[in-house]
């Protein structure tokens, strides 16, 4: 790589808007009724642990119809 030391970086480059992106909280009410199974799933990791489970694990995951 070739960068010139002198040069400031940008504070709107699109990779650094990218990488702060997140994610819009969930709205208060649904706009529809989810009434089949796996219609609907919520998912979240946790960890790393600093407790590794009894199988060496050290993530957790969730799954929530």
């Amino acid at each position: 790589m070739n960068i010139d030391p002198s040069s400031t970086p940008s504070a709107q480059c699109p990779t650094c808007i990218k990488a702060k992106s997140s994610v819009a909280p969930f709205p208060a009410e649904a706009d529809r009724e989810y009434t089949e199974i796996g219609e609907m799933t919520f998912t979240d990791v946790w960890g790393p642990a600093r407790v590794t489970g009894i199988n060496g694990e050290w993530y957790y995951i969730s799954f929530t119809d």
